[in-house]
């Protein structure tokens, strides 16, 4: 599986990205569950998550100047 997460900021003309990819598996035991969201009981109406392992990540940032 691949993940990317990234943000620009127009004003302050910056931005940055990070890209994870690797093996994913199905989790449905409800306590597995709760331990991966976090959060101390199963995410509301979850019955399946998701789990992984990145073996590889990636990440960027830029910032271009002004035009005058």
């Amino acid at each position: 599986m691949a993940f990317e997460v990234d943000d620009f900021n127009p004003h302050a003309r910056t931005g940055w990205s990070v890209t994870a990819v690797g093996r994913a598996r199905a989790v449905s035991a409800p306590a597995e569950i709760a331990r991966l969201s976090g959060r101390p009981g199963p995410p509301e109406n979850a019955t399946t998550s998701s789990s992984s392992r990145p073996n590889r990540c990636q990440a960027a940032a830029s910032a271009t100047e002004a035009r005058p």
